[in-house]
């Protein structure tokens, strides 16, 4: 349906990125000029209020070009569901989600549904549990949100089991882990050693050391029962090794 962009709400925090890309913004603008079809916009309506969900670059695009309406899809649902669904946008299209986009949508999804498990909030947000274990512990020290972590979480089974004491009979005697904030979710991806080799060899010159350590880090703590092999996963540590010496 063509929907008046007038109508539609943007300030109700349903914005999962941690901002808005202007070159974006004119590149969609110029291409909406030369006659590019776009998807249609995600709207929830609470039935006064339509809430976007996901297109917030689109419609400053559009208002950029003077547009009064614009291609939404619009389902029912509240403020909060659309900063719910919000929160799993773009992690499979459009623009490419920066680490502070991934942040910022984590935090939110905490915030929704603090008694998620990290799994279920890492399926929904498209992450990886890592960095939402990071971020639940971060606001849980800065006092954020004073429901998280919450006693009982839900998994993506359905079952809800009590976290109280989850590790704490093992925390003295493992060691701790300190991954680089910018690469908490690559842990999800760097059990392929040709993903970890192509990751660290196509990483600028300012980035790739400290991927480099942290894929490091993790190798050396990875269970030598991994499918990759033991064998072939220390080798590629001493790859990285070897680079990060050099």
């Amino acid at each position: 349906m063509l929907a008046r962009i007038d109508s539609i709400r943007t300030d109700g925090g349903t914005q999962s990125r941690d901002g808005i890309d202007q070159a974006t913004v004119e590149a969609f603008a110029d291409a909406m000029h030369n006659g590019d079809r776009f998807p249609p916009i995600e709207i929830m309506h609470d039935g006064t209020a339509y809430w976007l969900v996901d297109g917030f670059h689109r419609v400053r695009a559009a208002l950029f070009l003077g547009m009064d309406t614009i291609e939404a899809n619009v389902t029912q649902g509240t403020q909060q569901d659309a900063a719910w669904a919000s929160c799993g946008a773009n992690k499979t299209h459009g623009l490419r989600r920066t680490n502070a986009d991934k942040r910022r949508a984590v935090t939110r999804a905490l915030t929704l549904r603090p008694d998620w498990s990290d799994r279920k909030i890492a399926e929904h947000v498209g992450v990886g549990h890592v960095l939402v274990s990071k971020m639940r512990g971060e606001m849980t020290v800065h006092k954020e949100q004073s429901a998280i972590p919450a006693p009982a979480r839900t998994g993506r089974d359905g079952r809800t089991i009590n976290t109280a004491n989850i590790g704490a009979r093992n925390q003295a005697a493992r060691p701790k882990a300190e991954p680089a904030p910018e690469y908490d979710d690559c842990i999800e991806i760097s059990t392929d050693p040709e993903v970890i080799r192509k990751n660290v060899e196509e990483s600028n010159a300012r980035e790739w050391r400290g991927y480099a350590s942290f894929v490091r880090e993790y190798l050396e703590r990875i269970d030598h029962t991994h499918p990759a092999g033991a064998a072939e996963l220390a080798a590629l540590a001493d790859w990285i090794y070897q680079r990060l010496e050099a």
